[in-house]
């Protein structure tokens, strides 16, 4: 997705079910209770709230936050048809989400923390800046957590694979709006297209809202916040927890980049099957070329990126696609898109520039 990148893609001769990670894949973990597969030693999979009630029922109760995680969750329009739940008693975060990126991996995408604390959050992005697979992290400050506490909370950990939701209500509506969210690919964009369903919403003045996620397209935090206005639930959100960068981009970028990988590669190992390899010349270099378009065309299609005409105010292309070598086991490719931005509430002030991407 990003500007430059350089995707190689290594064909193998075997793997015709090769198959893109799932996008739409959402891991609730925690550190109070052990919950997983006996046989497996991996996340259950469940598709209500209640089926943790039933099956843990000495653990876990109506208020626990598991649960209530999970209601809001699966309470979320549309519907989420799953969500994957793993926990470990006494567990670290670190640890727990290593263990499963080693034998679970590229399984989950969007990893979700019952418990959101600075240490908690620490432990998460200690196993994001560690593993060579890319997920992303959602986060909700609890109920009590004071303005200057989310402030420094999210200060302490700048990063664009981060979310973070302050409310100050009981109901986990960072739980609400991923459910909403998770048929990103396929879906619509952006985040802002969200309403989240039978929320009560925060209670912020406009002096807070504003100090959470300041008036400017660079902010010194990525916090996101939703409110209560006119009997309706509103969301000031889209930052990532750098401040900087939406999160739809960063969501599209992992995804733009996979896509194309996989892609290609299956492209590839198909036409050698068939017994049409692509010829290491300019012939192939056109058909890997038409096929790149051809994926990248799915994103234009859901105006997630800008498309093949468009131009910036320059009249530099936003879009392009150069494959620069074809040979035995090796393809290489650049592509340059431009992810078009997210709208959020225009009453922060938020100054946007989707050009460069944020």
């Amino acid at each position: 997705m990003s500007k430059n990148a350089l995707v190689t893609v290594t064909a193998v001769s075997d793997a015709l079910s090769i198959e893109t990670r799932p996008f739409n894949s959402v891991l609730m973990i925690t550190k109070t209770i052990d919950i997983k597969s006996a046989t497996t030693n991996n996340p259950i999979v469940i598709t209500s709230a209640s089926q943790l009630l039933e099956q843990y029922p000495s653990d876990i109760t109506a208020t626990s936050p598991e649960y209530l995680y999970a209601k809001d969750y699966f309470g979320a329009s549309p519907k989420p048809t799953k969500l994957f739940v793993y926990g470990e008693l006494t567990g670290n975060y670190t640890t727990m989400l290593s263990g499963l990126d080693s034998r679970w991996t590229k399984n989950w995408f969007y990893t979700l923390p019952v418990d959101s604390t600075v240490a908690s959050m620490g432990e998460v992005f200690s196993f994001l800046d560690g593993t060579s697979n890319y997920y992303v992290a959602l986060f909700q400050g609890a109920e009590n957590v004071t303005i200057s506490d989310n402030i420094a909370n999210v200060k302490q950990y700048p990063k664009k694979s981060g979310f973070y939701i302050a409310a100050d209500v009981a109901e986990k509506q960072i739980a609400n709006l991923i459910g909403s969210r998770v048929e990103f690919f396929p879906g619509s964009v952006p985040f802002s297209d969200i309403q989240l369903s039978g929320m009560i919403g925060s209670g912020y003045s406009e002096t807070e809202k504003l100090e959470l996620v300041g008036v400017k397209e660079s902010s010194a935090t990525g916090i996101n916040i939703c409110t209560r206005e006119d009997q309706m639930v509103i969301i000031y959100y889209g930052k990532s927890m750098d401040g900087i960068t939406w999160f739809d981009y960063v969501i599209a970028e992992i995804a733009i980049d996979e896509y194309m990988r996989v892609g290609l590669t299956k492209y590839l190992v198909q036409r050698n099957t068939l017994g049409n390899k692509i010829p290491a010349d300019e012939v192939g270099r056109s058909q890997i070329k038409e096929e790149g378009l051809r994926i990248l065309k799915e994103f234009m299609d859901r105006e997630i990126i800008y498309g093949e005409s468009a131009v910036d105010e320059d009249g530099n292309r936003l879009f392009n696609v150069t494959v620069y070598q074809v040979s035995n086991r090796t393809v290489e490719m650049k592509y340059s898109v431009v992810y078009k931005g997210a709208i959020i509430k225009a009453k922060v002030m938020i100054e946007l520039s989707s050009i460069n991407g944020n």
